[in-house]
């Protein structure tokens, strides 16, 4: 897993420039994410994952770390973003790299 700096909006704006309408974007409210901020993911509906930039750590150690983290691009099958709309409950068990 290749792990770089950016943050979920870029990374899921890149996706949908890159794969256009195969890529469906998700905006995570902050009140519904288990941190501070918003989230954004992407459904990948040629292959039913949902994928988003995960920052194993949200600490901030510079300046630029409100707005960059040091993170890699986490895939999920659909079925588990489905389970989270009705428990707001992430399994990591069923992670997989991109």
């Amino acid at each position: 897993m290749k792990e770089y700096y950016s943050n979920c909006l870029i990374e899921a704006i890149k996706a949908k420039i890159k794969w256009g309408k195969q890529i469906k974007l998700i905006y995570i409210p902050a009140r519904k994410n288990d941190v501070f901020c918003p989230h954004m993911m992407w459904h990948d509906l040629v292959d039913d994952n949902i994928k988003d930039f995960h920052a194993e750590y949200g600490y901030v150690e510079k300046w630029y770390n409100f707005f960059l983290f040091k993170g890699h691009i986490r895939c999920r099958p659909y079925s588990v973003y489905e389970r989270w709309l009705k428990t707001n409950s992430w399994s990591e068990s069923e992670d997989k790299n991109a």
